[in-house]
């Protein structure tokens, strides 16, 4: 004879396979991991690079720096608004580099006069191909240090330079693309982004331009920046959700008996908490 029972009170973590709530739980992990180490990172190890040895690069016209000899061993890769770590307006060699090219009598000028010495003095070259990414962001000293970059190194050096003479600058990401913009005044009719109640006038190092068109998903003007901080207290409250379910005897191992009111350490098995009847 076959009786109908009802159907017990079952959580959505009770029906959720243990190796699939690990594995979810690694994959946060690691994902947070990669997050936090780029800003991590450099809060503790000076992003400049190690300045107690040096390089003199002559770049003519005058132009000379001492760059440093080797970088930092800091993460070189990870979200896109983690690479506003890498602008560093302290950095020596761009210290050193700011003065000497940076000419006019306002701030449009200032910026069309670095915009334009990167573009003839610092070499485009695409990243090497990388095991996980292909992507590798440089510090402003050491893309002077090399005269080589891509679009992300002349943004970050442009952007530190600007930084480096008093201008807010940011960094601006379209798709595959990353330019950088600063807030200079007066834009005098070239074109600009607004972010955060400032307008920044458009900087194309790759193109030697400035006040050019652009159509950014992403600005930042801020080692921690908006994305971050929202990326990371997602991944943590998920993380959090996580191991108390993987962990808690309040979370998976806990279910919610409805006939005494209270939870239980011991689980049912997969049948009696699924079979909506009994055989006798």
């Amino acid at each position: 004879m076959t009786v109908f029972a009802p159907k017990q009170n079952t959580r959505l973590v009770d029906r959720i396979p243990d190796n699939a709530v690990r594995g979810l739980t690694i994959a946060v992990t690691l994902i947070l991991t990669f997050t936090l180490s780029v800003p991590l990172s450099h809060a503790v190890v000076p992003i400049e690079g190690d300045y107690g040895r040096t390089v003199t690069v002559d770049y003519g016209n005058g132009v000379i720096i001492d760059a440093p000899a080797s970088e930092s061993s800091v993460p070189r890769w990870g979200i896109s608004a983690s690479m506003h770590s890498f602008v560093n307006g302290d950095d020596r060699a761009v210290r050193q580099l700011a003065p000497q090219i940076a000419h006019g009598s306002t701030g449009v000028q200032i910026l069309g006069s670095v915009t334009d010495w990167i573009h003839d003095n610092i070499e485009y070259e695409r990243d090497p191909q990388g095991f996980i990414t292909d992507d590798r962001w440089q510090m402003p000293g050491e893309t002077l240090r090399l005269g080589t970059g891509d679009c992300e190194d002349m943004a970050i050096l442009g952007a530190s330079v600007m930084s480096a003479l008093g201008y807010r600058a940011v960094l601006i990401y379209e798709e595959d693309h990353v330019c950088f913009g600063a807030d200079v005044g007066d834009p005098h009719g070239e074109r600009t982004v607004s972010h955060n109640g400032h307008e920044y006038v458009t900087a194309e190092p790759t193109a030697g331009s400035i006040g050019v068109w652009c159509d950014p998903f992403l600005i930042t003007d801020s080692k921690w920046n908006g994305q971050v901080i929202l990326v990371l207290a997602v991944l943590l409250i998920m993380e959090a959700v996580l191991l108390i379910v993987t962990f808690s005897p309040m979370g998976r191992d806990a279910r919610w008996n409805p006939t005494s009111g209270t939870r239980t350490a011991t689980r049912a098995s997969t049948a009696s908490r699924t079979a909506p009847w009994t055989s006798l």
